[in-house]
C-alpha cells in the first residue's frame, strides 16, 4: 500500500507506532481499509518505510565513490534502480580506466556525465509519485483517466516514451 502522508516520522522498528500511525491514517478511509485495520491487530511486524529519493551533491570523497541507490536514488516508483545502478557501475569502470589510475579524474568525469541525466529521472519521479498518489479527488480522475490511455496503442506508446524515454548516450569504453 502506498498513501501519501504529511508526516512520516515513526520509527521503522517500532511496530506499535506504525500500526497506529496506520489507524490514523486509514481509519477516515473506505475500500479496503477497514478489512486492513482488522488484520492489522494480528500482525507481529510491518514492512514500514518511506519513499525518498537520495539527493547527494558530491557522488564521491576521496577514495570513495557512490554508485547506485547510495549515490542517486531516484525513488522505489521510479522502478529504475536496478538499471540506473548498472549504468553507474558501467560509467564508473570505464573513466576509471580511461582516467589511468586518477580515481579523482575518474570520479569527477563519472560525476559530470551521469548527474545532469540523473537529476532529470529524479524530476520525473517526483512528478510521477504526485499523480501516482494524487492529494484531490480531480487529480484521482486525472490518474485513473490517464492509466485507461496507456491501454490505447498510439496514446500509451506516447505516454510511456514521455514519461519513460532515456536520453543518455552510454559511452563505448572499448
Amino acid at each position: 500500500m502506498i498513501f501519501a502522508a504529511p508526516d512520516n516520522s515513526v520509527a521503522h522498528h517500532d511496530t506499535d507506532a506504525q500500526k497506529g500511525f496506520l489507524r490514523q491514517i486509514l481509519s477516515e478511509m473506505d475500500w479496503e481499509c477497514p478489512e486492513i485495520l482488522k488484520a492489522l491487530d494480528s500482525v507481529n511486524e510491518l514492512y514500514f518505510d518511506s519513499v525518498t529519493q537520495v539527493r547527494l551533491s558530491q557522488w564521491h570523497r576521496g577514495r570513495v565513490a557512490l554508485v547506485g541507490d547510495a549515490a542517486f536514488c531516484p525513488s522505489l516508483l521510479a522502478a529504475e534502480g536496478s538499471s540506473l545502478a548498472m549504468a553507474g557501475a558501467y560509467l564508473l569502470a570505464g573513466e576509471l580506466r580511461d582516467a589511468g589510475g586518477d580515481f579523482r579524474a575518474a570520479y569527477s568525469s563519472y560525476q559530470r556525465r551521469f548527474k545532469p541525466f540523473i537529476e532529470r529521472k529524479q524530476r520525473l519521479a517526483a512528478r510521477f509519485s504526485r499523480q501516482f498518489v494524487p492529494r484531490t479527488r480531480l487529480w484521482l480522475v486525472v490518474r485513473n483517466v490517464a492509466s485507461q490511455l496507456l491501454h490505447v496503442p498510439f496514446v500509451g506508446d506516447m505516454m510511456a516514451k514521455r514519461m519513460f524515454a532515456d536520453r543518455f548516450a552510454m559511452p563505448d569504453y572499448g
